[in-house]
């Protein structure tokens, strides 16, 4: 260790911390590499990012996260730390899990000693995995690097389930732990890891539903448990989940952090602020927010440079070292406000085609140049960046059609047909007017068609959706498919990234409304279409015990990504959300994998979700006409019960449902 290491050891350099003037044995300790632990920390690697679109981005999260295990072997430190999201998918494909256990094994399984010693019951804190035991414990195993993993909302499992990172677990080359499955109370015991005279107490809490989380907070239902088998240990918690306020209580507020807490490792939040800051709202508690290593969306927050750190510890004392990132894809991110630069359009053709020479001019000389200077000559660092460019205009006119540049550029960056995103703005709006806001206020509006001078930031998709279906004239809108149904299946979109929630979440309901009609005798259209509407009134009537059905039923799928936290509870936890009034519907955050203190949201996510449940109603008034006739023509001949004619026509029964469900009134 270096002079200057030592002296940040020893706080005369770490502006954060105030340590009392060291002793001569405390010295003699600080200079024994054996009693420093360092323990390099990354979170939210989405391995498998872009997989399934074979985009040019299909192999960046793999490219850095074998960065990140090569920083750790190449800086021999004790542990790796990861603050959940190791995958992108609940569920990754195959290749996926295939290429993050070839990366462990090459870098994490090795002659290297491990100098560290686990001083806790393993059967206790791996409770949940198939190997109770601590990987470098573990005879069959040769671990040199020990890895140590929360879960995130990405990887989380379904309920009481088996997820990707229970897999890795049982390989033996992930030590996963924080996996709470009790959703009536929260108590956190700490894995007791030791080196020389220094002992973390490491305390994890894998993804839970940031509202449930913040109530039971809020109720004293959360607990951190002290030890009192080491002295003075260093205590560090990890946990997964929002950070910055997107609506009223989901996210976690740092004030209701325990005080003891050393260091607080914050993962789920995409845009890096490594550097450990003391919390505004809780000065005893020091929190570092790492970032993702990979950028999954278009936004702010992800354009920031991306590092990890390696924490150093001496006892109480700590201090970072940290890492860029040189395998990451260069990313600009940029606003152009066109107001800006009027005397420099050329007036000499149509405002359109001037405005569009000049974008195209301000890409291929400012931001590719940007891009150019974020080359870091590592041999594996992908070459073609990321651009994002805002292009604020004030007049209509100053719009125009983005395939040319899209086709001029589609060699040169990696994201073509999504480099420029227009935004309307005042005639008076300069660039040093913008703000940065904690959201892409710009996008949310789009998202609820907000009035502009009536913007509430705390709403939410699922809130949106229920009050549109709850008006008057929009009640009938909704009579097989149900509101909690759609809500639940929008959640898990966004959550878990699981495609099939709302084509599950259809089937599911037009089975069980046909499995319903077929025990009645239904003759006529009218019979039919009336049975389905008392069907929905009863629903309505029943709402928790039908959203407790459904979430049932997606947690019982097999196969697919699930939300952890919403499944099977007991009466007790349900009733105690319905009486919480906080929470409504448990609105998931309207995310994509961007995101940066509120600010890295993506679009993508969000945006697909909304046209997914909007797509059935398009498609069935298209076909209510027909589907009708039929009905009438076979009711009529032999005058058939509504049980034979379904048991014959069964899609043509499938079709009225779904049509009475978009047309009625």
């Amino acid at each position: 260790m270096s002079d200057s290491d030592e002296a940040k050891m020893s706080g005369d350099e770490e502006k954060d911390i105030k340590e009392e003037p060291l002793n001569d044995s405390e010295i003699d300790d600080i200079t024994n590499e054996e009693n420093i632990m360092k323990v390099l920390i990354a979170t939210d690697i989405h391995l498998g990012y872009e997989q399934t679109t074979k985009r040019a981005q299909e192999d960046d999260s793999f490219r850095t996260f074998e960065e990140i295990l090569q920083y750790a072997r190449d800086h021999e430190v004790d542990m790796v730390l990861l603050g959940g999201d190791l995958f992108h998918e609940a569920k990754p494909p195959h290749n996926v899990v295939m290429k993050c256990l070839e990366l462990l094994r090459t870098y994490c399984l090795n002659d290297k000693p491990v100098k560290i010693q686990f001083l806790t019951d393993p059967e206790a804190v791996f409770s949940h995995c198939a190997q109770k035991v601590v990987n470098f414990e573990d005879p069959n195993l040769n671990v040199g690097i020990p890895v140590f993993s929360i879960h995130g909302n990405h990887d989380d499992p379904s309920y009481g389930a088996v997820g990707s990172m229970d897999v890795l677990s049982a390989t033996g080359l992930i030590n996963y732990f924080g996996k709470w499955t009790d959703v009536t109370q929260v108590s956190i015991a700490p894995l007791l890891i030791r080196k020389g005279v220094t002992t973390i107490a490491l305390y994890g809490l894998s993804y839970m539903n940031d509202q449930r989380l913040s109530r039971l907070m809020r109720n004293n239902k959360f607990h951190m448990l002290r030890t009192d088998k080491a002295d003075d240990p260093f205590n560090i918690f990890v946990l997964h989940q929002n950070r910055a306020m997107h609506s009223q209580n989901s996210y976690v507020p740092e004030n209701l952090l325990p005080d003891f807490i050393n260091l607080v490792v914050w993962g789920h939040e995409h845009e890096c602020l490594i550097e450990p800051q003391h919390s505004k709202l809780n000065p005893k508690v020091h929190i570092m927010q790492p970032g993702s290593s990979v950028a999954t969306s278009l936004a702010q927050g992800e354009s920031v440079e991306k590092k990890v750190a390696i924490l150093n510890i001496f006892k109480s004392k700590f201090k970072m070292n940290y890492l860029k990132l040189k395998t990451v894809r260069p990313f600009v991110f940029e606003d152009l406000v066109l107001n800006d630069y009027n005397d420099e359009i050329s007036s000499y053709k149509s405002r359109q085609d001037a405005v569009e020479e000049f974008v195209d001019n301000y890409i291929e000389n400012t931001l590719i140049t940007k891009a150019t200077e974020q080359l870091t000559a590592h041999p594996k660092q992908p070459q073609a960046p990321l651009i994002r460019l805002r292009v604020f205009y004030s007049e209509d006119r100053d719009v125009f059609d983005t395939l040319q540049l899209s086709q001029k550029y589609y060699h040169v960056t990696a994201n073509p047909n999504d480099m420029i995103l227009f935004r309307k703005c005042s005639s008076k709006l300069k660039k040093k007017d913008i703000k940065v806001q904690e959201q892409d206020l710009g996008e949310v509006s789009e998202i609820f068609r907000f009035d502009e001078n009536e913007k509430d930031w705390k709403r939410t998709v699922q809130g949106g959706m229920t009050e549109y279906f709850n008006k008057p004239d929009k009640v009938n809108k909704l009579t097989v498919l149900s509101l909690t149904g759609l809500n639940e299946s929008l959640a898990r979109f966004v959550n878990a990234n699981d495609s099939n929630a709302f084509k599950d979440l259809v089937k599911y309901q037009m089975e069980k409304s046909v499995s319903r009609l077929v025990k009645q005798e239904l003759k006529t259209k009218d019979d039919i279409l009336s049975a389905i509407k008392d069907y929905r009134d009863s629903r309505l009537h029943q709402q928790q015990e039908a959203k407790s059905e459904e979430e049932s039923f997606f947690d019982a799928r097999k196969n697919l990504p699930a939300k952890a936290d919403n499944a099977s509870r007991d009466e007790d936890d349900l009733k105690m959300e319905d009486n919480d009034e906080d929470v409504e519907e448990e609105p998931a955050p309207t995310r994509g994998r961007g995101r940066g203190r509120g600010r890295g949201r993506g679009r993508g996510t969000t945006s697909k979700a909304k046209e997914t449940t909007t797509t059935p109603a398009k498609r069935g008034r298209g076909r209510a006409s027909k589907n009708v006739t039929a009905l009438d023509v076979t009711t009529t001949r032999g005058n058939q019960s509504i049980n034979s004619w379904m048991s014959k026509s069964s899609k043509k029964a499938k079709s009225v449902i779904l049509d009475s469900d978009s047309d009625s009134e």
